[in-house]
C-alpha cells in the first residue's frame, strides 16, 4: 500500500510567519538584530521569500536542466546544514 504526502507549503509559510514574535527570531538568527528590526511591514510572502534569499536556496524554474557545478552543490548542502544548527529554527 503506497501512502502520499503532499506538503502545503503555503500553510508552513503562513504558520511561520503570521506571529511577528517567531517571525522576528527567524529574522535575527538569519540577518541579525538590525536587519530583523525592519520585518513588521513585510508581507507573509515577502517574508518567505526573504529566507530563500538568505539562505541562498533560489528555486530554479527548471532544475532538471540547470548544470551545477560541485561547487555549487557544495555550497547549497553547507547552507541547507548551517541553516538546521540556527536557533531560531526550531520550529
Amino acid at each position: 500500500m503506497r501512502c502520499e504526502v503532499q506538503i502545503d507549503l503555503d500553510k508552513i509559510r503562513d504558520r511561520l510567519f503570521s506571529d511577528k514574535t517567531l517571525r522576528k527570531k527567524i529574522f535575527v538568527d538569519l540577518e541579525g538584530d538590525a536587519q530583523a528590526t525592519s520585518t513588521d511591514e513585510l508581507t507573509i510572502e515577502q517574508c518567505g521569500i526573504r529566507v530563500i534569499e538568505a539562505l541562498r536556496q533560489a528555486v530554479s524554474n527548471s532544475p532538471l536542466a540547470e548544470n551545477f557545478t560541485n561547487i555549487d552543490v557544495f555550497c547549497a548542502a553547507v547552507w541547507a546544514l548551517g541553516s538546521n544548527s540556527r536557533s531560531g529554527q526550531h520550529f
